[in-house]
């Protein structure tokens, strides 16, 4: 998440994301399939193992959505520095360590800056405006997983 980020602020193509995505979406399916047969060969913690990649896999789900919709975002976007913030602070903050309740409510106050903000003149600003909408979604559904998947590993 730190590179989409990193994306807005700096001017890159998050295109060249998609060759990690890619390789990161083969090393989920090769986990889950190993998980799979683990789990019919009653390893032991094989069914929480399979739970976890299951929820890495929704992860991953979330990270080319918001690929996707980054991508509808331009690089001369006036808002991209706090789209790009979020996200750099999301990641940073995955850890146990991390403070996900404060970021939580940072995408909240910024989904009400761009709910408060003119609605949409053109099309394209419409289409801007629902992918901005579209990656703080799925930052929260991401935050949801993490939380899960890190309760699920220290059971």
């Amino acid at each position: 998440m730190i590179f989409f980020g990193d994306t807005i602020v700096n001017n890159l193509d998050v295109k060249t994301y998609e060759g990690k995505i890619k390789r990161l979406e083969d090393d989920i399916n090769k986990a889950l399939n190993l998980a799979i047969i683990e789990n019919d060969n009653r390893i032991e913690n094989s069914k929480n193992l399979l739970m976890g990649l299951s929820h890495r896999e929704r992860e991953m789900d979330l990270l080319m959505e918001m690929y996707d919709d980054l991508k509808s975002i331009p690089k001369e976007y006036a808002d991209g520095k706090l789209i790009s913030d979020i996200i750099i602070d999301t990641a940073n903050n995955l850890s146990d360590n991390g403070d996900m309740v404060k970021v939580k409510k940072r995408i909240e106050f910024l989904e009400e800056h761009f709910h408060m903000m003119e609605l949409p003149e053109t099309h394209e600003d419409f289409i801007i405006r629902s992918s901005i909408f579209q990656v703080f979604r799925s930052l929260n559904q991401f935050i949801d997983i993490s939380k899960i998947i890190s309760n699920i590993s220290r059971n």
